[in-house]
């Protein structure tokens, strides 16, 4: 009993389970729309669908330029600047990137991006208005994680799932479903929801329009090594639904994307530790905690998602047909390799935290660039010849590889950073 509440009052643990609730809810919703979108949409239309959500996760470290991460790290550190100045100069940053990328996207010929993307342009445009207000809202969203402020957290992101799930939910009903009108609700929710962010940083953060040089510099100095590893991470990690496309079908696209949809489920779990992980590793990593302590934590988070991964393995082995339909059941193969890469992404995030923190952020950038020119040349090389389950095997390994290399090197650098080794 003495263990069990000992347990209980650990701030990690406790976060940990507030937010896996808040992330249960707000996954449950897309998971019960995802039967209604297999039956409803077709596999070519749901691949373009899922062309039109890799594309708004790439777009994000280029609009969204990591400012979040710089934000969450800087609530832990004082300087000459105020914290209301950081945010202001973020958003500007956000406003401006925002706007340079809607003028060129808009300006390139429709029949270039669908020959080359296989994705409408229209499609593109909303992808980068959904962007904008992702970036937004993750600033906000990251200061309520430093606070510990769960309420305001679980209701602005379940809320907005919540209003996404409704209107779906709606459309469907009304006969009004369609690959169209899914993705207009979806850009009225986000910038629904990223109007609330901004006004919840005005209020609380007394933001403003503000533009200081050195303090650009500051934050490009700290965001430019992780842009270039979450854009590659993003590449490596969404790039073989576009190399699907281009070498076989969207409707192996949709097979695919299904599958992965439904491991997904698995990183609930996931998100919320991490959503947690970073601002109670960050304070530690402050206080200089041994070593030992951070590795034993580390261990018995990855036994507990292995033996997730394992139960939830043979659910989906039974399951898979009934959840998404008969249609896309060439998806059910892919599933196991799918799910092993979730759990070495969440390897990743245990150590990736950590090299942020003590800004190592090349080392991941370098990381992801070796991870994702492995991905694209072995999809380019293999998908014809071998089919869409080579290209879950790639995201696989690539994973193992990426979270191998990140965890050596998290490693070396809290051995040689904690007390008892100096």
């Amino acid at each position: 009993m003495n263990r069990i509440n000992l347990l209980l009052k650990n701030s990690l643990v406790k976060t940990s389970f507030v937010y896996t609730l808040i992330n249960f809810v707000n996954k449950a919703f897309p998971f019960i729309l995802l039967p209604l979108l297999t039956r409803t949409l077709s596999p070519s239309d749901y691949g373009e669908y899922s062309l039109f959500r890799a594309s708004t996760n790439i777009l994000l470290p280029l609009i969204g330029v990591n400012l979040s991460e710089y934000i969450m790290k800087n609530y832990y550190s004082n300087d000459e600047y105020s914290f209301s100045q950081k945010i202001s100069l973020s958003i500007f940053i956000n406003l401006i990137l925002f706007g340079v990328i809607m003028g060129i996207v808009s300006i390139v010929n429709k029949g270039f991006i669908s020959q080359t993307f296989d994705i409408h342009k229209e499609f593109i445009l909303a992808s980068i208005i959904i962007t904008l207000c992702t970036s937004i809202n993750n600033i906000e969203r990251n200061i309520l994680r430093c606070q510990n402020n769960t309420k305001l957290f679980s209701v602005l992101v379940i809320g907005q799932t919540l209003l996404f799930f409704v209107s779906v939910l709606c459309l469907y009903y009304l006969r009004l479903l369609t690959l169209f009108s899914l993705i207009k609700i979806e850009v009225i929710t986000y910038l629904f929801f990223g109007v609330i962010s901004l006004l919840v940083l005005k209020y609380k953060f007394k933001t403003y329009l503000f533009f200081d040089s050195r303090l650009l510099k500051l934050m490009f100095s700290f965001c430019i090594p992780l842009v270039l590893n979450s854009f590659l991470a993003y590449i490596f990690s969404l790039s073989d639904r576009f190399i699907i496309a281009k070498e076989l079908d969207s409707e192996s696209v949709g097979y695919y994307s299904v599958a992965f949809q439904l491991v997904s489920v698995l990183q609930i779990l996931a998100v919320a530790f991490n959503t947690s992980w970073t601002p109670f590793i960050y304070q530690k990593l402050k206080e200089n905690v041994e070593h030992s302590y951070i590795r034993k934590i580390q261990t018995k988070a990855i036994i507990f998602f292995v033996f997730l991964g394992l139960v939830y393995f043979l659910f989906l082995s039974f399951g898979f047909k009934y959840i998404v339909g008969e249609k896309y059941l060439h998806g059910v193969k892919l599933v196991k390799w799918l799910l092993i890469g979730t759990l070495f992404q969440l390897i990743y995030w245990l150590n990736s935290t950590i090299l942020i923190y003590r800004q190592k952020n090349w080392s991941l950038t370098i990381f992801s660039l070796v991870v994702t020119t492995f991905s694209i040349v072995s999809n380019f090389s293999l998908i014809k010849k071998y089919g869409i389950e080579v290209s879950a095997v790639i995201y696989c390994v690539s994973w193992i590889l990426l979270a191998s290399l990140t965890y050596f090197k998290s490693q070396k650098i809290i051995k040689c950073d904690t007390p008892f080794h100096h």
